[in-house]
């Protein structure tokens, strides 16, 4: 069917992406880059998933009811668009796969259902909801350590729960301008038939009651999603000593223009700065930089404390010994083909 299309297919594949149809297989694109073959790259298209008898499907009975599981919904009170779903899951796969590089994790894609990489300790799975097809249910999930069920991080918890949340209003404003949801959690009080929500904003600061003389347990919800220091991941590492902290972190980087650019002149890193700064919905700003040379970690920190955290990870760029070309790469692998633009015009490359 593509025949009479091969002399526009790239225009066409990137317009799939732009509308969040299609999401490209990392690895597919590093394997022909390592090996150098003529290896077609593949993509991810979720919507074309069928439902099959026999296909693997994660169980999330025991799981959710598991001390290790973070779970909420969105709920969209009668009403929820597959193509909205769908969107949501190539972003997804997309953020999940910037986060897990070169580690060898691929998400896994079911009909309707989606599990993926959040960091070497976390994943979590995404799906609409059988019981009810108008809520989306997401969990997020730590792995076992030393056998042992853990609970899951606050800090992933709530990074997972605003990612959502941002993305889902994201697609909302572009495409589907009249549809609303609430994220709300399941009623640890009422039978699970019932499948009672609460919203979750309420249960952060109140007690939602159910029923003439019951309410809602909320400590686990307010622990996992309530607010908390944000700084403090990075405190925990921090009073091991300033050794363990990348020099550029510290606060003297904070007057970034007396430190010049190590791969690109002070004018265009500033303008580069410019472009990557303002956080974007599926994280393909300074963050996938920064996950790049494997300072993740350490994101909360320099989006609190920073003048313009893209020039503080440029300094860690050069400590890994990367190059411009890398650079380069990296921006074209997030579909930031402004900042190569923007650099091949200065430079005249």
């Amino acid at each position: 069917m593509w025949q009479e299309f091969l002399e526009k297919f790239e225009a066409l594949l990137q317009l799939m992406q732009k509308f969040d149809l299609i999401c490209v297989k990392t690895q597919s694109i590093l394997y022909k880059q390592t090996t150098g073959t003529k290896s077609d790259r593949l993509f991810y298209v979720p919507s074309l998933l069928k439902k099959k008898e026999g296909d693997e499907m994660v169980s999330l009975d025991k799981l959710a009811k598991s001390n290790n599981t973070a779970v909420f919904y969105v709920n969209f009170d009668g009403f929820l668009p597959e193509g909205l779903y769908y969107r949501l899951v190539v972003r997804i796969v997309h953020w999940s796969q910037q986060r897990s590089h070169d580690k060898g994790y691929n998400p896994r894609l079911f009909y309707q259902q989606v599990k993926v990489y959040i960091d070497q300790n976390h994943d979590a799975i995404i799906r609409i909801l059988p019981e009810k097809r108008s809520c989306i249910q997401v969990v997020i999930y730590k792995l076992k350590v030393g056998g042992k069920h853990l609970e899951p991080s606050p800090s992933v918890c709530k990074e997972i729960l605003q990612l959502i949340k941002e993305n889902l209003l994201d697609i909302g404003h572009k495409w589907m301008k009249r549809v609303d949801f609430n994220v709300c959690v399941l009623c640890n009080v009422c039978p699970e038939e019932n499948l009672h929500l609460h919203k979750l904003k309420e249960c952060l600061v109140s007690t939602p009651r159910c029923g003439p003389d019951d309410g809602m347990d909320t400590c686990k919800v307010r622990r996992l999603f309530g607010k908390d220091n944000r700084n403090q991941a990075f405190q925990d590492t921090a009073v091991q000593g300033n050794s363990n902290v990348p020099w550029f972190l510290r606060p003297l980087i904070g007057v970034y223009k007396d430190i010049p650019s190590p791969i690109l002149p002070f004018h265009i890193m500033t303008e580069v700065c410019v472009l990557l700064d303002p956080p974007q919905p599926r994280a393909n700003d300074w963050r996938s930089v920064a996950c790049k040379v494997g300072y993740d970690c350490y994101i909360n920190y320099i989006m609190n404390m920073m003048n313009s955290p893209t020039m503080c990870v440029m300094h860690g760029w050069s400590e890994k010994g990367l190059s411009l070309d890398d650079f380069k790469d990296c921006m074209i692998a997030i579909n930031r083909h402004d900042v190569v633009g923007l650099i091949e015009e200065h430079l005249k490359l």
